[in-house]
C-alpha cells in the first residue's frame, strides 16, 4: 500500500507515521465502499504518533463517520482527542456517544451525570491528574532533584 501527496509522489506507507496511515486506511476504505452505514470501525489509541493537531482532524473525520451511520468505537489516552470530542459533539444528543472509562483499578468509571460534556470532562480530568501529580512532585518535593 502507498499514498500518494499533493504533488503525485507516491509514498510508501513504511514511510509514513502509524497516525496518518489511520486517516489515509480511512480514505481508502470509504473510497472502496468498505465503510458504510451501519458498519463497524474500531481504533485502539489512533492517536498514536499523530500531531496534535492532527488528531483533532482525524476527531472531525470519525465524528463525520458516525454522522452517517458509521459505527466508531475508539479506545484512547489522548487528552487532544477527549477535548475534540468534547467541543465537537456538544450539540449531538445523547445517544450519539457513549463514553466507558475504566479507572487505574481495572473498574468502571462510574460518571455523576449523564450529560455527555459533563462525561467527557470527568474522563479528561481524570486523565490529567496523572500530570497533574508528576508536575507537582517536581515542584513540591524537596527530594526530587
Amino acid at each position: 500500500m502507498s499514498f500518494e501527496d499533493d504533488n503525485g509522489n507516491t509514498i510508501d506507507k513504511n514511510l509514513i507515521s502509524f497516525g496518518m496511515t489511520n486517516l489515509g486506511m480511512i480514505q481508502a476504505l470509504l473510497k472502496n465502499n468498505v465503510i458504510s452505514e451501519g458498519s463497524f470501525v474500531f481504533f485502539d489509541e489512533p492517536e498514536t504518533n499523530l500531531h496534535p493537531a492532527w488528531q483533532v482532524l482525524l476527531t472531525k473525520v470519525l465524528i463525520k463517520l458516525a454522522e452517517n451511520g458509521v459505527n466508531v468505537v475508539m479506545a484512547t489516552h489522548s487528552l487532544d482527542m477527549i477535548k475534540a470530542l468534547e467541543v465537537h459533539t456538544k450539540d449531538k444528543d445523547g445517544d450519539f456517544i457513549a463514553i466507558n472509562h475504566f479507572t487505574k483499578a481495572g473498574g468502571l468509571f462510574k460518571f455523576e451525570s449523564d450529560d455527555i460534556t459533563d462525561n467527557l470532562i470527568a474522563s479528561r480530568n481524570e486523565l490529567m491528574n496523572a500530570y497533574e501529580d508528576l508536575f507537582l512532585s517536581e515542584l513540591y518535593d524537596p527530594d526530587n532533584d
